[in-house]
């Protein structure tokens, strides 16, 4: 695997190399209209044209300073030099890692500038919250997630802190930015962050906080991203595609804010258009379809969260780093094979996945959150009964057929009262590119699915058969077209699709399977499912719904049984039932799982986290005991970043091993609600001690 990443890792490089001679040199009309747009950005006024009528600017100005550090070589130097200025402002505040810059009047004052309440301190209180926001998000994803921080600028802005200017960008139609400044090595450069002063552009007047808070996780991801691999892009400018970026700094956002949920409000451009390829990027307010959908394509990110783990996105940031330029698909497919799977085999998954939104969505097998997002754009769709097929279409490049990495979608409906099934044969244009045709049927009914993938040959023909229809409500074919290439055209193809009473299955009989099974809690183990039958027809599985449970059917005799415990089953045992089906009948099996400590450390958490007290949700302190806790006391502090003692719980009981919850009111030992900042949780047990990290936001 690691030969086969290498070598196209090389072919990546050399085609990127030709896209980089070829688009070298940008228009003068191309640079003007970059210039034009940042001096917008930087003017603090509503420029005519650069927000759309629905009010929707591009969200992140990171990508107009990438486009500008393109062709710096093609802009006189003296405007060069006032486009890459810092801002200028009259104060600031300094934390334990940041220098806030703001004014305190004219066009960049922060939000009620004049407040000053929380606490009285002559600063206003956007500033503090602003200040507040910004160190709980670097102790998340710096601390928590365990991502470099990004790289000192020295003196820069006054000293080696990371500085955050608050500027007036949402006329513009911006939340804020990340602008790269000095190059340290071939992929590493500093940056700095401009953030909204009062989001009231931009949808947030009323509450800007929620607003900044979704903005600071993400531009501070950016300056991560810059820090890692600055040049995690396609093309130069104007036809680069910065779209990595963007996905996983989204994506970013709802980890460190779940509560806010600021994607959902334009996650429709990835379901309204999913012929548009993963790499799909533009800047301009004529095509907002293109410019939003590296936005909304943060549904990638959280797929590969979902299906894997969290820091499935870490690794593959660490891995772009490895290589100088844009590589990012090659290493999602090399991290990819330490989980057990293949960028082939998650981008095909992925595909069927984005079936399951709206009133379709599937929250504890798939998208956590898909109930509240769209359907999923249909291309090709039919209530055909078995008398009017064959069915079938052509549909040319022009007709919204898929980009690299994008996809269609053709649902049947079926009739259960008619035996048989379906065969699906399809025609994909050429493709020279690199890339290929990739294509899979799902069949969906409300309580089950199951993923086929069709076999296309070099010339991006195929064909399936789908035995027994009447199993599910809908049979749902997805043509993708699939590689590692960079492209943005589209690709034609056509379809045929026939009904066949004689496409009929028989019961399944289990392969040799573990009836038990040992699994650390917070982790996952993978049980592999064979079965067979008489004929080979095809089988189906299906398992007990368990929180953490999940079965991944290869739709060919095999599937994987995938349970991931959450910390409080530690010292349970968990018996699941498996069953393999066709139309004839079924096989069941009991497979037991033993949940165990996952470590031997003693850890503390707070929940939520940050805490609000504005929202009024209950606090709750939770903490874990491993198994190999010896007897003794129990002691459980709370104490600032200085070392002050806030709080200490009293009339500790629980010192048996496992996950607890205790009740907090969330007030220190004088009855007074904390100060904003973060705290420390420490926990003594016996000869045993940890701790932990919480924030509070006011």
């Amino acid at each position: 695997m690691k030969k086969l990443y290498a070598i196209m890792i090389i072919l990546l490089f050399l085609t990127i190399g030709r896209c980089l001679a070829g688009d070298a040199v940008s228009s003068k009309a191309q640079i003007e209209d970059l210039i034009k747009q940042i001096e917008a950005l930087k003017s603090g006024q509503f420029v005519e044209g650069f927000v759309t009528s629905e009010g929707i600017g591009h969200k992140c100005g990171t990508h107009l300073f990438l486009g500008l550090l393109s062709v710096k070589d093609q802009i006189e130097p003296s405007m060069l030099e006032k486009l890459l200025a810092r801002p200028e402002r009259q104060t600031y505040i300094d934390t334990q890692h940041f220098r806030i810059h703001y004014d305190t009047t004219g066009t960049h004052a922060p939000y009620q500038v004049g407040i000053d309440v929380d606490p009285a301190d002559n600063i206003p209180d956007y500033i503090n919250r602003t200040a507040e926001i910004f160190e709980y998000v670097w102790s998340f994803e710096i601390d928590t997630l365990m991502y470099p921080a990004p790289p000192s600028d020295d003196s820069a802005g006054g000293d080696s802190r990371y500085d955050v200017y608050v500027s007036n960008v949402g006329g513009a139609g911006y939340y804020g930015l990340t602008q790269p400044e000095t190059q340290l090595d071939s992929t590493r450069y500093t940056s700095y962050i401009e953030v909204e002063n009062d989001y009231a552009e931009v949808g947030y007047g009323s509450n800007p906080i929620v607003g900044l808070s979704v903005t600071a996780a993400h531009e501070f991801f950016h300056s991560i991203h810059f820090g890692l691999d600055f040049n995690e892009r396609d093309g130069v400018y104007p036809n680069d595609k910065p779209w990595w970026y963007e996905v996983t700094a989204v994506w970013m956002e709802d980890v460190v804010f779940d509560e806010v949920d600021d994607y959902k409000l334009f996650v429709h451009y990835f379901y309204d258009y999913p012929w548009l390829g993963l790499g799909s990027f533009s800047r301009s307010l004529s095509d907002v379809p293109r410019m939003m959908h590296p936005y909304a394509s943060c549904v990638w990110a959280r797929f590969l969260h979902e299906r894997f783990d969290r820091d499935i996105i870490r690794q593959i940031w660490i891995e772009c780093s490895r290589v100088a330029g844009y590589n990012v698909l090659p290493a999602t497919d090399y991290v990819l094979s330490g989980y057990g799977s293949s960028f082939e085999e998650a981008f095909l998954e992925f595909t069927s996945w984005n079936f399951f939104t709206g009133e379709r969505a599937d929250t504890v097998d798939k998208f956590s959150e898909a109930d509240e997002w769209p359907d999923i754009s249909i291309r090709f769709y039919t209530e055909a009964t078995p008398s009017l097929y064959p069915v079938g279409d052509t549909f040319t490049s022009d007709d919204l057929v898929p980009e690299p990495l994008g996809a269609n979608y053709h649902v049947y409906r079926t009739w259960p009262s008619y035996i048989g099934g379906l065969q699906f044969d399809f025609n994909g244009e050429d493709i020279y590119t690199g890339n290929n045709w990739l294509v899979g049927v799902l069949g969906w009914d409300p309580a089950s699915d199951t993923l086929e993938k069709f076999y296309i040959d070099v010339i991006g023909e195929g064909t399936l058969s789908f035995r027994d229809w009447g199993r599910y409500d809908y049979l749902v074919v997805i043509p993708t077209v699939f590689g590692f290439v960079p492209g943005y055209s589209s690709y034609g193809y056509s379809f045929l699709t026939n009904y066949d009473e004689n496409l009929v299955g028989n019961a399944p009989l289990f392969g040799e399977l573990p009836s038990d099974t040992t699994v650390k809690a917070t982790k996952c183990v993978d049980i592999q499912l064979y079965a067979t039958d008489l004929q080979g027809d095809a089988i189906w599985f299906s398992s007990d719904t368990l929180e953490g449970l999940s079965l991944l059917d290869n739709g060919n005799g095999t599937a994987i049984l995938t349970y991931c415990p959450k910390m409080e089953m530690v010292g349970f045992s968990v018996p699941v039932r498996v069953e393999a089906h066709d139309t004839s009948g079924y096989d069941a099996k009991q497979i037991v799982f033993y949940v165990v400590s996952p470590t031997d450390e003693v850890f503390a958490n707070m929940f939520p986290n940050p805490i609000i007290y504005e929202d009024g949700n209950p606090i709750t302190l939770q903490y874990f005991l491993p198994d190999t806790i010896n007897a003794g006391d129990l002691d459980i502090r709370i104490f600032s970043v200085a070392g002050e003692l806030i709080y200490k719980f009293a009339d500790l009981s629980q010192f048996n091993s496992g996950f607890h919850e205790i009740p907090w009111n969330g007030l220190n030992s004088k009855g007074n609600q904390l100060a904003g900042g973060v705290y420390i949780i420490k926990v003594r047990a016996g000869k045993k001690s940890g701790s932990g990290k919480f924030a509070i936001i006011r």
